[in-house]
């Protein structure tokens, strides 16, 4: 079986610009894979993926078929994530096994309230 997961330190999503985004990245794979990825990045769409913007990664080297490492990361101090009706602004990490691709995202909230802005037009 194929299990990836990140888990945030404490029990929140929601975090403030300027803040530390810090977890645990962990895998279970059939074969050691070549490394391992977290990456945090923010994208910009209508409800789909659209513009995305990686912020920062940490690249794992010589990972074990199953491990655990930390992680830890500076969120800038813009963008806010937000909805609107045109469009929506998500933040999010991605663990990413390689060569096989295999990965999982986890959407965290970035603004000086720990909610949703609203973008205009349709409340967050």
């Amino acid at each position: 079986m194929i299990a990836l997961d990140i888990e945030l330190d404490g029990v929140r999503g929601s975090f403030r610009p300027g803040e530390i985004v810090a977890g645990t990245a962990s895998w279970s794979l059939f074969d050691p894979p070549d490394a391992v990825e977290v990456i945090l990045f923010w994208e910009v769409g209508p409800a789909g993926p659209g513009q995305l913007k990686v912020v920062d990664r940490r690249r794992f080297e010589r990972p074990g078929a199953t491990d655990r490492r930390p992680f830890r990361f500076e969120l800038l101090d813009a963008p806010y994530s937000g909805e609107g009706r045109l469009f929506a602004i998500r933040w999010k990490l991605e663990l990413v096994a390689y060569p096989s691709h295999e990965a999982i995202q986890k959407e965290i909230v970035v603004s000086p309230s720990g909610h949703y802005v609203s973008l205009g037009g349709r409340p967050a």
